[in-house]
């Protein structure tokens, strides 16, 4: 007994050990360094955003002889300046990721600016839309992008874009964001390792490539990942924020333009994230049906995948009419919400 007991201690000390040192080795390693659009930020779930007062180039990471112009505002966000808010015209904040952000496309081609556009000019309404969002961004680093740029930027609603790999760990951030939800992040990599790399292994458990998810995404949604569990928690707390201050938040479901739209296969994710959000109250736009049966490759920007101008267009487009349906008719009130915060402050 007293043997078994001492092998045991010994077991526990060198596990714990272990995941001290490997803990130790992922915090002091050095990150991928930042390209042209970013700069560090003081803030472990994020760690990156967009370069303040900064106009340049950007080129694809698959296609570096694609290049196109981007321009950083002096909040922090792609596109113009933000004018000074304005009673009748809504300023609607949009957040997420590459898909949001426009990598690939020029500033005007991008579906936020296209949505703006359209409202001003087929629907006479004014309306500011500002776009927040970041390459490489999940769902969780959104939220704390939302906390960032509420206070300063004052929008009458919040629209996040969420895409099927917004379950996936963030590239860049800290280790502590990252394995935010993993009780030992040894165990997770392991798992990670065995699961996708070693068919034998898999086999054993009886579970195949098809369950498992073949690329990542579709494990990451069963309700026993913690990764789905991050996901929904975030989101979560950015409608509690939203309602808070009075704001409405909405979420709008972008197809993974690297997939065929003819022979889709995240439509699990999508009925996933829709049921989810509707069980929380939170109005959900699935995009993918404006899409469904056409060439992917026709929306896809050439050895990317990213969405090409044309992709964002027709983004814009719907997003121009749902916006319409959500502000139109109430964006007197909605201002006059604002309006008032901003006197009491």
């Amino acid at each position: 007994m007293k043997n078994f007991l001492t092998v045991l201690l010994s077991t526990l000390v060198g596990v714990l050990l272990s995941e001290i040192a490997y803990r130790t080795i992922l915090i002091s390693s050095p990150r991928s360094p930042l390209g042209p659009v970013h700069i560090s930020y003081p803030n472990p779930y994020l760690d990156y955003v967009p370069s303040p007062n900064h106009t340049g180039q950007g080129a694809l990471r698959f296609n570096k002889d694609k290049h196109y112009t981007f321009s950083i505002n002096a909040n922090g966000v792609r596109g113009p300046s933000l004018r000074p808010l304005l009673k009748g015209c809504p300023r609607i904040l949009i957040l997420g990721d590459s898909y949001t952000f426009g990598e690939g496309v020029s500033d005007g081609e991008v579906f936020s600016r296209m949505a703006e556009q359209r409202l001003k000019e087929e629907y006479k309404f004014c309306v500011e839309i500002v776009n927040g969002g970041v390459s490489g961004y999940n769902s969780v680093q959104s939220l704390h992008r939302l906390k960032e740029l509420l206070p300063g930027m004052r929008p009458q609603g919040v629209i996040l874009e969420y895409t099927p790999n917004d379950t996936q760990p963030p590239s860049r951030s800290h280790p502590k964001a990252v394995y935010h939800y993993a009780y030992s992040w040894v165990w997770e990599d392991l798992m990670f390792h065995l699961l996708h790399n070693r068919p034998s292994f898999r086999r054993r458990l009886g579970i195949g490539l098809r369950k498992l998810g073949n690329d990542g995404y579709l494990n990451h949604f069963e309700e026993d990942r913690w990764n789905w569990r991050a996901s929904k928690d975030a989101v979560t707390e950015m409608a509690g924020i939203c309602r808070e201050n009075g704001l409405s938040f909405q979420i709008i479901q972008l197809p993974d333009f690297t997939k065929s739209f003819k022979k889709y296969p995240y439509h699990i994710i999508h009925s996933a994230v829709d049921v989810w959000a509707k069980e929380l109250g939170i109005d959900v736009t699935d995009y993918y049906p404006f899409f469904q049966g056409e060439d992917s490759k026709d929306y896809s920007l050439f050895e990317d995948g990213h969405p090409n101008a044309r992709a964002h267009e027709k983004i814009g487009a719907h997003l121009a009419d749902q916006i319409f349906n959500t502000y139109g008719k109430n964006a007197n009130t909605l201002n006059l919400a604002v309006t008032s915060r901003k006197k009491q402050n």
